[in-house]
C-alpha cells in the first residue's frame, strides 16, 4: 500500500490526464442525460488542462505546485457534489459516477508528493 506522497508529480498528471479524458468520455457511453453530459465534459476539460501544468515548478505553462493541490482538491469535492446533486436529479448511475471520479480524484491528491522531482 502507497504511503502518502509516493506519486510523483509527473505520475500524477499522466493519472490526472486519464481522469479527465474519462470524465469527458464515458457520459456518453453510459447514457446519461444532457445535463450530465455537458457538466462532466467541462469538468473533463479542466482536469486534463491541470493534468498538463503538472511539471516542474517555473517550467512553461506550469502552476505553483500548492495552487495544484488546491485545485485538485477543489474538483475533488466538486466532483463529488456534483455526484449528490445529479444523483437527486437524475438516478444513481451519474451520482456513482460523479462520486467515484471525486474519490479518484482526492485519492490521487493524497497520495501526491507536491514537490519537485528529484534527478
Amino acid at each position: 500500500m502507497a504511503r502518502r506522497g509516493q506519486i510523483s508529480i509527473d505520475l500524477h498528471g499522466a493519472i490526472e490526464l486519464l481522469v479527465g479524458a474519462a470524465l469527458v468520455t464515458l457520459p456518453w457511453v453510459l447514457g446519461f442525460e444532457p445535463a450530465a453530459i455537458a457538466f462532466s465534459a467541462a469538468l473533463g476539460a479542466l482536469v486534463i488542462g491541470l493534468a498538463l501544468t503538472a511539471s516542474e515548478p517555473g517550467g512553461r505553462g506550469s502552476i505553483p505546485l500548492g495552487a495544484h493541490a488546491a485545485y485538485d482538491w477543489g474538483l475533488g469535492v466538486g466532483l463529488i457534489a456534483a455526484g449528490f446533486t445529479f444523483g437527486l436529479l437524475e438516478g444513481y448511475r451519474p451520482m456513482l459516477f460523479f462520486l467515484i471520479a471525486g474519490a479518484a480524484e482526492l485519492l490521487l491528491l493524497a497520495r501526491t508528493r507536491y514537490a519537485p522531482v528529484r534527478t
